[in-house]
């Protein structure tokens, strides 16, 4: 199943409850930023290590994510990196490519604080929303081959749609 959210005003309402308790309380100590370049980059894998590390332990297996692309996207301006600061700490990260009106979530991850405060969806919803304002009409969350990525998704707002894979 792939995942998007429409930009269009987010209604609070298509909101799960846990996303709602999420973004309120993150809300009360987190703020959407931008980083220079190179410490962008540097705090974007960081959190990205957080999320690989952590799924790792869960027991899901999880392919160590590759960073070598990156530092191109982001210089070339097809893609850009998003912060949560909560408090002193850069709690959440994702990673976006933007195409014309549309949006990709190419990556992200969040830090154990971030975790606890509910800075992952905080971050996506206000990246969305941010993102409408500038004509951008969807993001695209990617698949979810786990229920609980996908319960995370639906908590968002977004929408699925099935993917058929033409036989190989």
């Amino acid at each position: 199943e792939q995942f998007i959210l429409d930009t269009a005003p987010i209604k609070h309402e298509n909101l799960s409850s846990n996303t709602k308790r999420n973004i309120t309380k993150a809300a009360k100590s987190c703020v959407i930023c931008v980083l220079p370049s190179d410490e962008a980059i540097s705090k974007y894998i960081e959190m990205v290590n957080y999320s690989d590390e952590r799924r790792t332990t869960q027991g899901i297996k999880n392919a160590k994510h590759q960073h070598q692309a990156v530092k191109a996207a982001i210089k070339n301006g097809y893609s850009r990196l998003y912060f949560a600061r909560c408090g002193e700490t850069i709690a959440s990260a994702v990673f976006i490519g933007v195409i014309y009106d549309r949006a990709y979530y190419l990556m992200g991850g969040t830090n154990p604080e971030g975790m606890n405060i509910g800075a992952s969806p905080f971050l996506l919803l206000r990246v969305a929303e941010q993102l409408e304002k500038e004509g951008v009409k969807s993001l695209t969350l990617g698949l979810a081959n786990r229920e609980s990525l996908k319960k995370f998704k639906y908590g968002l707002g977004a929408r699925s749609l099935i993917v058929h894979q033409a036989g190989l």
